[in-house]
């Protein structure tokens, strides 16, 4: 019988895919770093970015900064820390009417839902105060335990948060940074979530190839209720 069922954020809850949105000037022009050797010092530093070795997104700017030889400006990185709280606190202005629903049915099934994000302090900044973050009992996020996804520990301790059996939950994720593999070994029931895909089909970037059907999908998220249904 299924107890809980746990969501990833991005993509998933809330997404950033939308194109009516002004993409900035990359940034490592705008430090005057050279964007490809910028792209490859920020991605060297996903890990630590994600479990909790920098204090605020500042922090990661200024040692790149000075990994390349180059001394930080300052109000610079003021200014695009001040950016990157605007961005990712747009996501959360507006939360799809049908994922309400979704969460609004899941309180009257008497599930425990729950968070499993990877994260940065800014990306979700604007949590406590979304139309969202009442409907559920818990919200893990990566920055704030030392682990992420795909890590086994993060569902775990997550599970152990809830107060539930990780055999006895769901783990519904657009399955970027292989978290469905994460949740499939820790002894979740992966399920795919596709509506953003969908949504946005010219713009999403897609974590998996269209054809993978490993996990059962939903192109919307009111399909869920039918397969919690199925599996009790």
């Amino acid at each position: 019988m299924i107890e809980a069922v746990f969501f990833d954020l991005y993509e998933t809850l809330v997404t950033e895919f939308d194109p009516g949105w002004k993409k900035k000037t990359p940034l490592g022009e705008r430090l005057g770093l050279g964007v490809e050797r910028f792209r490859e010092e920020w991605r060297a530093r996903r890990r630590p970015r994600h479990t909790g070795a920098y204090r605020d997104y500042r922090a990661v700017l200024r040692e790149i900064c000075k990994t390349m030889g180059e001394t930080p400006d300052g109000d610079l990185i003021q200014t695009l820390y001040t950016e990157r709280c605007n961005a990712k606190t747009a996501p959360f202005s507006e939360i799809r009417r049908d994922i309400i629903g979704l969460l609004e049915d899941l309180e009257e099934m008497k599930l425990r839902i729950g968070l499993i994000t990877n994260s940065e302090p800014e990306d979700v900044a604007a949590w406590p105060r979304s139309d969202l973050a009442p409907f559920f009992d818990d919200a893990v996020f990566s920055h704030k335990i030392g682990y992420m996804k795909p890590d086994p520990e993060i569902y775990q301790i997550a599970s152990r948060r809830m107060k539930v059996n990780p055999e006895e939950s769901v783990f519904v994720g657009d399955g970027g940074s292989h978290e469905l593999e994460g949740a499939a070994r820790a002894g979740m029931k992966p399920i795919r979530a596709v509506w953003y895909s969908v949504q946005w089909a010219e713009t999403a970037e897609d974590p998996h190839n269209e054809a993978d059907t490993t996990y059962p999908q939903l192109q919307s998220p009111g399909e869920l209720v039918n397969i919690l249904t199925e599996l009790d």
